[in-house]
């Protein structure tokens, strides 16, 4: 996984990382609890697809192409159904708590740190 910082064009912004590798993609937020105010995100790379397996928080997650375009943004329980966008080149996901009411980007940056 490589340090990254996310920046949406509203504003804000979430440190994480890049999910690159298989092992990496398939475990996601899998028993990953995040820490209180931590500002994290994950972004699965080579992704149109996420399933929500053993993952125990709500997420919202953003599927954008390769610019980072968010081409559909939808919310996730805990344990629910999976999710796929068949343009998406990646997946964006940030805890709900990290997010604020009502958000609804419409472009999201990434760098490595």
């Amino acid at each position: 996984m490589t340090l990254t910082e996310f920046r949406d064009d509203l504003g804000n912004r979430w440190m994480g990382g890049v999910l690159d590798r298989f092992s990496d993609r398939a475990r996601g937020w899998i028993f990953r609890t995040p820490a209180p105010g931590a500002m994290e995100a994950l972004l699965v790379a080579r992704c149109n697809a996420i399933h929500f397996c053993f993952v125990t928080h709500p997420l919202v997650v953003a599927f954008v192409d390769d610019g980072g375009e968010v081409l559909f943004l939808t919310y996730r329980d805990p344990f629910g159904r999976p999710a796929a966008h068949p343009r998406a080149s990646a997946v964006f996901e940030v805890p709900l708590a990290f997010v604020p009411d009502g958000w609804r980007p419409r472009r999201i940056q990434w760098r490595p740190v």
